[in-house]
């Protein structure tokens, strides 16, 4: 959203991969997050918990002036996200995108290898998922699933650090 900073990650109190955000100028804690109408704010910290990959939202909005009543609580914004459900069609679809090691430039503060040559930083990610959504009891019950992995591996920075003398 316009107007929105992302001050620094949160911590790892009770569930990692919140981030707080400060909108239009508000406190980071100031935003309210709400998933599929019920509160989806860390107690502990005052920011979001993880919210779903996009492919299975339906809809995601941030409001940032003139909120309503339900809204109240927090001065700054209100996210507002819902996941998706199912229908009388089965429908899906599957995803994958992947970073490797060979495609990126290596940094010029790496290590040089036995060979002589700079060493590249051994990244290997992949983020792979799928949804899958469809009737139970035509017209009556549904049923609606997601699901995204992230495996990362890397070798780990070099500790080559240049400090200055006086």
């Amino acid at each position: 959203s316009g107007a929105a900073v992302q001050t620094g990650p949160g911590t790892q109190r009770i569930q990692p991969g919140g981030v707080k955000i400060a909108v239009a100028g508000g406190l980071e804690t100031g935003v309210s997050y709400v998933l599929d109408g019920a509160t989806h704010n860390n107690p502990q910290e005052n920011v979001n918990y993880p919210l779903p990959f996009p492919d299975a939202l339906q809809e995601f909005r941030v409001a940032t002036s003139g909120l309503s009543a339900q809204n109240g609580f927090k001065s700054a914004a209100a996210v507002n996200a819902v996941t998706k459900s199912g229908t009388n069609r089965l429908s899906g679809n599957a995803f994958e995108f992947f970073r490797h090691h060979a495609l990126n430039a290596k940094s010029p503060f790496a290590a040089i290898g036995p060979d002589g040559e700079r060493m590249d930083d051994g990244l290997k990610r992949h983020q792979f998922g799928a949804t899958l959504g469809g009737p139970i009891l035509r017209d009556r019950l549904f049923f609606f699933g997601a699901y995204q992995g992230t495996p990362v591996r890397q070798r780990p920075a070099s500790n080559i650090a240049f400090v200055p003398t006086p």
